[in-house]
């Protein structure tokens, strides 16, 4: 997986999905269908109308592109699955 991280200006405080979809490097469309898969996932908090990220939320959305780019949507969603269950059983 990817270590790379993502460095922000501290007085960013949002992201307009087409500007996410700019950093990216994909269309806008394409940031909401990732936005569902990981909101879905439970791993970012997003409001119908808000219309973009917090910057923590953007790092998630960003993370999970790098996966999809080295494995694929299937096996990104795979993986953050299974990540997820191991830390839940950690957490009882």
């Amino acid at each position: 997986m990817t270590t790379n991280r993502l460095k922000f200006d501290p007085s960013l405080a949002w992201i307009p999905i087409v500007q996410a979809a700019k950093l990216l490097n994909v269309h806008p469309s394409q940031v909401r269908r990732d936005r569902a898969v990981v909101e879905a996932l439970g791993l970012i908090t997003y409001t119908k109308h808000s219309g973009g990220f917090s910057p923590q939320d953007f790092e998630v959305l960003w993370i999970f592109r790098q996966l999809v780019k080295e494995r694929g949507r299937k096996e990104a969603i795979k993986a953050i699955t299974q990540q997820l269950e191991e830390y839940r059983e950690r957490e009882r």
